[in-house]
């Protein structure tokens, strides 16, 4: 089965993610490690690839990021909505991250997808419904926002293909 999580890792892996003025070394500071943890799991159990959906792949790069990432995320990451920081070399390309994503989903056509991002901003309305949003300060614990992923992750999709697709 085709099932795919789509995850924005600024404010839900890494609470801040950039490099240094001087292109070096990166600075990451870390989320929740419980949720981290937590959505580890989920993604393994469940037999579950990733794809990044975050402007961080275009600031620090794809490859970078996976190096940041808990071995078990990043072994199941096949790829970003966001084509790395080639996009700097393509300035034309002004799409928002919810276009972005949005063109993803229908290119990929995942049987299951699941939406994970600390902004509602990036998840088009029509995959609401598929989305987990975890803004800073939640008051729900990482156990019952990984519940929540993990419920999503073992349900299909009924209808959630973008209009016109």
């Amino acid at each position: 089965m085709n099932s795919v999580l789509y995850l924005g890792v600024t404010g839900i892996v890494f609470a801040q993610i950039r490099r240094s003025k001087s292109r070096a070394p990166m600075i990451a500071v870390a989320a929740d490690s419980e949720l981290i943890t937590g959505i580890a799991a989920a993604v393994t159990a469940a037999s579950v690839v990733v794809v990044l959906n975050d402007w961080a792949v275009v600031d620090v790069g794809y490859r970078q990021i996976l190096t940041l990432l808990p071995a078990t995320l990043a072994s199941r990451t096949i790829g970003a909505t966001i084509p790395g920081n080639r996009l700097h070399r393509n300035p034309q390309d002004r799409r928002s991250r919810v276009d972005i994503l949005r063109a993803d989903i229908r290119r990929r056509e995942p049987e299951r997808l699941t939406i994970v991002d600390a902004s509602s901003g990036a998840v088009p309305f029509e995959y609401r419904s598929r989305s987990i949003i975890i803004e800073r300060g939640r008051q729900t614990s990482a156990t019952q926002v990984v519940g929540d992923i993990t419920r999503l992750l073992r349900t299909d999709i009924t209808d959630h293909h973008a209009p016109g697709a």
